[in-house]
This record gives C-alpha cells, structure tokens and sequence, in this order.
C-alpha cells in the first residue's frame, strides 16, 4: 500500500439542548463521535456520522447533579487531494471542543461544537523488481538493493473496558464529574502477540466532606491485542485514535471505583525491506562450450528453482521450459525428474 492523502480538518456541528429547568452550572459536556458512512468520489470523500454529546448540570437551588444528552448528525463533504476511488480509507471523528449559550425565555440553549476529523488513504500498486540476474555469455557481478515497502497489516475498531480503584483522601467525599484524557498510542510484543498500548488518566471532580471541590486521579493501562498473528521483528506502524465511549467514577467506601470503555479506531501499517538487483555489471567472457555437446542432462529434485538451474548451465530459463515441454510459468520443480539442459547453439 501506498499512502495517498492525509487530511485533518475542524469543522463545526450545531444543534440545541432543551434543559427541563434553567442551569444555575454546567459541570461537564463531552461527546462522542462516529463516521458511519464514508463514499469516496474523485478528490473528494462525503463522511457521515453522528456525535453524541452529554452534559452534566446542576439547576438552581439543587445539589443533586444532573445528565442530559443530545445527537447531532453531520455530513461533511472533504476535498482531498489525490483521493480516487480504488484507495482504502479511513476517517476518524474526534470532539475538540463545546460551546454552550442559553437560550433567551422559553427557547433552548444552543450547542456548537468543533470537530477534527482525522482521514488517511491508501491506494495498492505493485511493485516490479529483479530478484535475480544473469547472462548466458558473460561474469556477473550484482549489486544489491533494499527497497522499503508499507502493507496494510489490519485495521482497528474494537471497544475495550478497563477498570481500576483506588483509595481517596476523603471517605465521604460525592464525585461530580469525571473525563479521560490518553498518552500516545504506542505497539508492544508481550506473550507471543502484539497489543497497542496506551496510558489512560481519569480525572474525577468530587465535593469533599466541607463541601469543597477537588480532583482525584487514576491512571489506567490500555492493552489492546491485535486480531492478527505478526512476528516479533515485524515493523510496525500505528496510525489510531483512542476515545472514551463511557466513563463512570463512582465512590464507594472511601474507594474511587472507575470503569471506562475505550474505542479503538485506526490502521496499523508494516513496513518490509525487499532485497532485489540494484545493478548488475558484466566482467570476463563465459568459457565457451563445447561445439560437439548439443544437449545434457541434469537430474533434478522436487523444489528446485528452474532459474537456478539455468542459472548453473549460464542458459536461458526459457530455452529449459521449451527443451523440456514445460508450461509458460512454472519456475519450480515439483517431482524429481530429468531435464534436458541446451548446450551450444541449443
């Protein structure tokens, strides 16, 4: 595979969010967001999708917190650059950032928020390069050359629950609201398989027992094994995105109990170096063979390569196919046979 585009653009989602009685605070809004549809037309992609955006509130004259959520739909029309129809792609939708202004009187509040979508594109080639070389009438001497390749090895979208507690300063303390925030997407070989893996910190906001506000932290390890078999050596590349689908903090006990579902969403590439002929440059004149020896036999066995075999006998491959009635094609020996090896002027 070859990339052919990669595109971050920030685009904006409106909509309202209608409370059942005014806010005096709005502790938390956070959001969710999901590219369900994505059509690829001539440098362009129409990505569609959804963004579910929660908020956490209080109304006047009561403690209690309350949740609210919306979805807003979008359908975003990107100009790419290089983008056709027979490239793999994929596209990302990631909450940035909320804006919310209340409504005047009976109207509802209005929600603005900015999204990042994240698009990358592949586009198959093939790639043609001598693996070998020789000539019939002279010494060779070959230079290598490694060319560097990238294959898509699997693509992510897994959700993974991960757990974790820990004990809090304040026993009686109530948590308000909480989010996540991830380090850096990273690949680790453990156990004879890979994971992608990631630091997760939870950071929960609580009112403590004399009813001030206070944030707790908990950090959580993301192991996410991924669903095809590659070697310890292999190369790796990941190009994910981590969100959180649903988070809860809870405090039980004087204990901070969090559960977190994280999406996984993304691409891992494997890049591979192809050894092939760079050059080759032709040295002394091949002792000529014998005028008086038409035709040899060799004996060859099941797996031999019938480039080597030539390649010993400095003939060519397609005088061997045509000397021994062999299809166009074959390049092995499949059962131990004889073959009759052209000598000069064969």
């Amino acid at each position: 595979m070859r990339r052919a585009a990669v595109l971050e653009k920030l685009v904006t989602v409106e909509g309202e969010i209608r409370f059942p009685t005014p806010p005096a605070a709005v502790l938390d809004l956070s959001g969710n967001a999901s590219v369900g549809d994505l059509k690829l037309l001539n440098g362009k992609a129409v990505a569609k999708g959804v963004l579910v955006v929660s908020c956490a509130w209080r109304a006047e004259g009561d403690p209690a917190l309350q949740g609210q959520s919306v979805n807003l739909n979008f359908n975003q029309v990107l100009d790419v650059d290089g983008l056709s129809e027979d490239c793999r792609c994929l596209c990302v939708a990631e909450p940035v950032g909320f804006t919310l202004t209340e409504g005047e009187g009976e109207e509802p509040s209005r929600l603005t928020a900015n999204l990042m979508l994240r698009l990358r594109a592949w586009r198959p080639y093939q790639l043609q390069c001598v693996a070998d070389a020789f000539s019939t009438k002279f010494e060779t001497e070959q230079t290598p050359q490694t060319v560097q390749t990238e294959s898509l090895a699997c693509t992510l979208d897994k959700t993974v629950t991960l757990t974790g507690s820990g004990p809090l300063p304040d026993a009686g303390a109530k948590i308000l609201a909480c989010f996540a925030s991830f380090g850096p997407a990273l690949l680790a070989y453990r156990e004879n398989n890979w994971d992608l893996t990631s630091r997760v910190t939870v950071t929960s906001f609580g009112e403590n027992s004399l009813s001030e506000l206070e944030s707790y932290e908990k950090v959580l390890e993301l192991a996410l094994p991924l669903e095809r078999e590659l070697p310890s050596d292999a190369e790796l590349i990941p190009e994910c995105w981590l969100r959180a689908e649903d988070l809860r903090c809870v405090c039980a006990n004087g204990t901070l109990e969090v559960t977190l579902s994280v999406k996984a969403e993304g691409a891992i590439l494997q890049r591979s170096g192809n050894t092939c002929v760079g050059s080759i440059a032709l040295g002394e004149p091949l002792t000529p063979a014998d005028p008086e020896i038409s035709l040899r036999i060799y004996y060859a066995q099941a797996g031999e390569e019938l480039f080597a075999i030539a390649r010993r006998f400095h003939v060519s491959p397609a005088q061997m196919l045509a000397a021994n009635d062999l299809a166009e094609g074959i390049t092995a020996i499949d059962a131990p046979q004889r073959l009759l090896v052209p000598g000069a002027g064969g």
